[in-house]
């Protein structure tokens, strides 16, 4: 399947971020929002990593439950998830309300995973 490769890479991205938010959610929200963290936003990222990382292996091609080729609900999952955030990360770095060093990266290259599935959705259909 044409979305294997970029399936995979956007799932590892997300698994890992859900790591990260684990094991280090002070520096994780820093970079991101340029925040200091409290105990409870520590608790909610923990748990929004725990939820990174599952959403991540759920859309790892290979894992779905009937074991087949066909990751069509995880490629639809992932481009809704992509093109969402970098729209948000765009909206909240535009109306300075975070500040953080990688908050305009990580929307940048949000948008250009979006861009890619899009370019594979059109050529899709092309070869149809």
């Amino acid at each position: 399947m044409k979305y294997k490769r970029i399936l995979f890479i956007t799932s590892a991205l997300e698994s890992s971020l859900g790591i990260l938010l684990l094991l280090i959610p002070s520096v994780i929200v820093n970079l991101l929002f340029g925040i200091e963290t409290t105990e409870i936003i520590k608790l909610l990222c923990r748990l929004t990593g725990i939820v990174y990382f599952c959403f991540g292996i759920a859309c790892m091609p290979g894992m779905n439950i009937n074991n087949g080729n066909d990751n069509g609900f995880a490629v639809k999952a992932m481009f809704i998830y992509n093109l969402s955030v970098a729209v948000y990360f765009f909206y909240i770095s535009s109306v300075n309300i975070y500040k953080g060093e990688l908050l305009l990266p990580a929307a940048v290259l949000h948008s250009l995973i979006t861009a890619y599935f899009i370019f594979l959705f059109f050529r899709k259909n092309a070869d149809n």
